[in-house]
């Protein structure tokens, strides 16, 4: 039986976890970052970092949505991100 889950309900304990350090992982959903990652195929492993560069994958918030994302560039203190 297939269950599917809001958003938030998903990731909020995913950044509960991050927010403590803790390393966490989950299957992709969707296909923004395809080919790279498959639609439930392909298994994240996350953790925080103390300084992010350009090309790693990022799981950030914008107006209450999550999105999983590769760090484009930095300017200005300002991160671009955008899907494979």
């Amino acid at each position: 039986m297939k269950k599917v889950f809001d958003n938030q309900d998903f990731f909020k304990p995913i950044e509960e976890a991050l927010n403590q350090q803790e390393s966490v992982s989950f299957l992709v959903q969707g296909t923004s970052m395809s080919p790279t990652f498959k639609h439930l195929q392909t298994e994240v492993f996350l953790k925080q970092k103390d300084r992010y560069l350009p090309q790693d994958v990022c799981l950030f918030k914008m107006k209450d949505k999550y999105f999983l994302h590769r760090l484009i560039k930095i300017k200005n203190n300002q991160c671009f991100f955008r899907g494979d």
